[in-house]
């Protein structure tokens, strides 16, 4: 149907699909189409008209992969769609035949065609006896037969999602009755159900063929020539053609869905075949060239989908099966017993023949595949014993020189939308929905004291010691194409152009597209953004040349950023007046632009202190390939920009210097809250994270890792040089117009450091950045990070604390760290002589506070390094200082960190030597924790005034009734903004709520009800 009816031909579509409201129509109609190819006399001149009516003429023959018209990528999409339905309609065609009248026999009757239904539905998941009910559209006239069917097919358990509620399962067995093209699937079911039997049933080996056929009817005893019919079998000869070809000129008329209904349609011969002994369908296979075709798809194309390997490999038993049974059938029925052994070990040795073959493709491809692993093998067993044995006990390091050997797979992914399998870093970038927001929960400071004007905090330039406000970036995990996201989201903003042109009140849409909001097509949950899905480092570094290891020892390091400090001017304060008013705002980002100038050369420092400087700041050279395709990197520069709006309000704007800087924040913010989460539910630090959340940050610390070398703007390269010269300068700075270091939190400032360090010395001239790897910078960025950590835990200790650790003071224990002390207690005025402390007993416990930021570094690196964690580190959870110090390359204990003249030298720089008055703000108190929501009033207690942020902006709470008039519609989307306190009154809201408010508020209720303090990452939340 044409589009030049609007919305009336999506609506339509609907209504024909959709089996709930209108049952019987696709049915009706595909019955007609069966009836059609029963009768006809010519079969294939039948399904040449369909294939006319689906313009797939050309597509079943081949001319079209030898046209000299280049067509356009659309044209191949739209052929390759058609494609997929033309195969969706013959297989139902052929598949469907338990309606009465089309099939015989005992396995068709109006109740089996019910319990087929039925089964079909708990093929996707396990299902309530409510869900089932509103499923079947026929379930009201045969409401009698259900239970007894449910009793039949499936068991009453508990759920694995919610142990408190009752699903049925299906027994074990009936699986095989399963149809992957079911057609009273919707285009959602069926994916889930593949999806969930895919996962459940290949780990068996079982590759879900198709079921077994019941006969058909005489009437429809016709129906057996679509499979035999000379149309058919070209598409399937052509298929296999296209997929098993090679070469760099092959086909782009061929899906991996295409192979799959192809082979799902042979399957169907073969049952066929089986069950009826006058089909000649496997005689016709052979004919074709069909099997030989299969085989050479198996031994060609191992990187197919594993259920696609299985099922051809199915298809090759089942036909060799039926050949063999043939030849024993002729032989026997012309007595012959000598010719009958001679052709069973003539069909034995061409099978041996044909597996020895396919074994000896296999083991060359596994040769020229592994070529390098295998020279690398070792011929003595007894050394190879030794190292498997180490293998299994061995402390893995993820930073340094003593880094461990890096092993990558090759991960790969279904679209959501297409159903395509896709290969991370492939040409078709892959995305993951996102949705970005601005949160306080892990702010130590509260944004509002209840009283005068509520003001929303805005993020900074960097993340802050106080954590008051940062981007926080959450994901339900699914994965599709960047194309695929790009047609669907234009779709959405075509429906909500057309509800506002023709002024459609129903079917009102729960978020807000024209400021880039949408759900997610397979959970529907609420996103704003996308994120890059990107291949492991260690793939991207390939694509650069081969660098030195470099050797730069953290004394040197120290040295070599603190001449680069000392050689940037920052701009002075601007003088009192209306013009400082008006840019108050814009102070720190102006200081922070002007941190650069009259910096040191990179020739300057090599000259000073060698060639290890040179090589850790090493970049890219220009004939270098890019990383990442031109596609990839648009999504990745769409994603930092949508960071930026999302956490400023503002409009986008690629010259803005906050750009890259809040991404640095999002990532750190991210990785914050999700260990806060698993040390709140103790869990362990690596494998309790839940699969959405664990590729959520190994996708964002790979963005954080490839961002400097993929940037090919300019004016991003110089801002990552400003950001590092800005927080060296804060670092080694006299104060000035540059803030602290210690008011900046030290994860955030490891985020930042390794993102913007690498390109320290950028210039016009220069190219991008190197990928992280793991070897450069990153140790010594961490082992900065971890030394003013220490004095920023030293700064939030009260007095009483260092009481605690007074005791015998031993000369032979660190000095530096009495130094430290000393100079805090001056400045924080207390009464404590460090001459009497047990420095010992301090260090102990400064490493038990040190614990968080290295759990969220061992985050950090294991995803940037793709590094696992050693068996100790797994086993301890994360808890324990020294396991995690082994993994990130650190020192095991903190004392030996502090022996180093690098910490000296750095501390000196940055807290010794600079004047108190700079230094007398405290830090707060560690380990930070995360706020947490206001629990109910208990009966009697002064109520307090809270303003509803869920509602609109004029309504106002201070406990008790809420007024019924000036309640408005509230969209799901604000259900995550609603202040807890707004049901501390449960009774009264019940009572003063009208029924259709009732699910807005239901959420908030039942978390009152239960007692449980969530997690709301939103500023309205005190």
């Amino acid at each position: 149907m044409w589009r030049r009816n609007g919305n009336q031909a999506d609506s339509q579509a609907f209504i024909y699909n959709n089996r709930t409201f209108f049952p019987g129509i696709r049915e009706a109609d595909l019955l007609l189409l069966q009836v059609g190819a029963a009768l006809t006399p010519n079969i294939d001149q039948y399904l040449v008209n369909i294939l006319a009516r689906f313009k797939l003429t050309k597509w079943v023959t081949g001319d079209m992969d030898t046209e000299s018209v280049v067509r356009s990528e659309e044209f191949v999409e739209k052929c390759n769609a058609l494609a997929e339905h033309w195969l969706n309609l013959v297989i139902a065609m052929v598949g469907e035949r338990f309606t009465d009248g089309v099939g015989s026999g005992s396995l068709v009757s109006p109740r089996l065609e019910l319990r087929r239904d039925i089964l079909h539905l708990l093929c996707i998941e396990p299902l309530p006896h409510s869900v089932i009910v509103k499923r079947i559209p026929s379930i009201k006239d045969s409401e009698c037969e259900l239970d007894e069917i449910l009793d039949e097919i499936s068991e009453l358990k508990s759920s694995t999602k919610n142990p408190g509620k009752k699903v049925y399962y299906l027994r074990s067995g009936l699986e095989e009755e399963y149809n992957m093209f079911f057609y009273g699937y919707s285009k959602e079911q069926q994916t889930a159900a593949q999806e969930y039997q895919l996962n459940t049933r290949l780990k068996k080996g079982d590759p879900c063929p198709p079921p077994d056929l019941p006969s058909l009817s005489p009437l429809f005893s016709g129906l057996e020539r679509v499979l035999e019919s000379s149309v058919l079998l070209q598409a399937v000869s052509c298929t296999l053609r296209r997929i098993a070809d090679t070469s760099t000129s092959r086909s782009k008329y061929v899906l991996e869905s295409h192979v799959h209904k192809v082979l799902f349609l042979v399957g169907l011969g073969l049952r066929q075949d089986a069950s009826t002994s006058s089909s000649r369908f496997t005689s016709l296979l052979n004919q074709h060239g069909v099997i030989d075709l299969i085989q050479r798809m198996v031994n060609s194309r191992p990187d197919l989908p594993e259920h696609i390997n299985k099922l051809a490999s199915w298809i090759l038993g089942q036909g060799t099966r039926r050949t063999e049974d043939r030849v024993e059938d002729m032989d026997t029925s012309e007595g012959s017993s000598d010719l009958l052994r001679k052709r069973r070990a003539e069909a034995a040795a061409a099978r041996k023949a044909k597996i020895l073959a396919q074994m000896s493709q296999m083991q060359k491809t596994f040769a020229t595949e592994n070529k390098t692993l295998l020279d690398s093998i070792q011929d003595d067993k007894e050394p190879m014993a030794v190292d498997t044995e180490q293998d299994i006990q061995m402390v893995t390091v993820c930073l340094g020189p003593q880094q461990t050997e890096i092993k990558e797979a090759n991960t790969r992914h279904q679209c959501i939308l297409c159903q395509e399998e896709e290969s991370i870093g492939s040409v078709h970038p892959l995305v993951m929905a996102a949705y970005i927001q601005r949160t306080t929960t892990l702010s130590q400071v509260g944004s509002w004291n209840g009283s005068g004007e509520r003001t929303f905090p805005s993020p900074g330039l960097h993340l802050e010691a106080s954590r008051v406000c940062s981007p926080h970036v959450s994901s339900c995990g699914h994965i599709m194409h960047a194309r695929c996201y790009q047609k669907y989201f234009d779709s959405q903003v075509a429906k909500e152009r057309d509800r506002n042109i023709n002024l459609i009140t129903r079917n009102f849409m729960n978020y807000d597209v024209q400021d880039g909001e949408y759900t997610c097509p397979i959970c529907e949950r609420l996103s704003n953004t996308v994120l890059p899905v990107l291949p492991p480092l260690s793939s991207l570094r390939k694509k650069q040349s081969k660098a030195p290891v470099p050797e730069l020892g953290l004394n040197t390091f120290v040295k070599v950023i603190k001449d680069v400090a000392d050689s940037c001017t920052p701009k002075e304060k601007q003088k009192e007046g209306e013009e400082e008013e008006k840019e108050k705002k814009k102070d720190e980002v102006s200081c922070f632009l002007s941190c650069h100038s009259k910096q040191k050369t990179l020739r300057e420092l090599t000259l000073a202190y060698g060639s290890e400087v040179r090589d850790s700041f090493k970049t890219s050279l220009k004939d270098d390939k890019p990383p990442v395709v031109e596609e990839m990197q648009n999504m990745m520069s769409g994603f930092c920009m949508a960071v930026y709006t999302r956490s400023q309000d503002v409009n986008p704007d690629e010259m803005d210097p906050r750009v890259p800087l809040l991404l640095h924040q999002a990532v750190s913010t991210t990785l914050l809250s999700l260990d806060l989460q698993l040390q709140q539910e103790s869990k362990p630090l690596f494998g309790s994270l839940n699969t959405r959340d664990d590729e959520l940050v190994r996708h964002l610390v790979r963005l954080i890792g490839s961002y400097p070398a993929c940037c090919r703007v300019p004016y991003r390269c110089k801002v990552l040089q400003d950001n590092g010269c800005f927080l060296l300068n804060s670092m080694f700075g006299d104060g000035g117009s540059v803030r602290c270091v210690f008011d900046l939190d030290m994860f955030g400032l490891l985020v930042s450091l390794i993102s913007s360090l690498p390109g320290l010395f950028y210039s016009e001239t220069s190219t991008p950045p190197r990928v992280l790897s793991g070897l450069g910078l990153e140790l010594n960025c961490l082992k900065i990070c971890v030394l003013l950590q220490i004095v920023q835990i030293l700064r939030g200790y009260p007095e009483r604390a260092f009481v605690e650790f007074a005791g015998v003071h031993n000369k032979s224990e660190n000095q530096l760290l009495q130094k430290v002390v000393g100079r805090i207690a001056r400045q924080r005025q207390f009464s404590l002589d460090v001459k009497k402390m047990n420095y010992s007993r301090l260090s102990s416990r400064l490493e038990q506070d040190l614990v968080p930021l290295l759990r969220c570094s061992a985050l950090l690196f294991n995803s940037l390094t793709d590094i696992p964690p050693g068996q100790q580190l797994s086993q301890d959870g994360g808890t324990v200082y020294k396991n995690l110090s082994v993994y990130l390359g650190l020192p095991v204990s903190l004392s030996l960190l502090l022996d180093t003249p690098a910490a000296n030298t750095l501390l000196d720089s940055t807290l010794l030597n600079k004047p108190d008055s700079n230094q007398v703000e405290t830090s707060p108190s560690f380990p930070l924790t995360f706020r947490r929501s206001v629990p109910c009033l208990k009966p009697g207690a002064q109520k307090q005034y809270f303003p509803v942020g869920g509602l609109t902006q004029s309504t106002e709470w201070r406990g008790g009734l809420i007024p019924l008039p000036r309640i408005v519609y509230i969209q799901p989307r604000y259900l995550f903004t609603f202040n807890p306190d707004i049901c501390l009154h449960l009774t009264q809201i019940f009572v003063n709520i009208q029924p259709r408010y009732m699910l807005t508020f239901f959420p908030a209720i039942c978390y009152h009800f239960t007692q449980i303090f969530v997690n709301i990452f939103n500023p309205d939340i005190c």
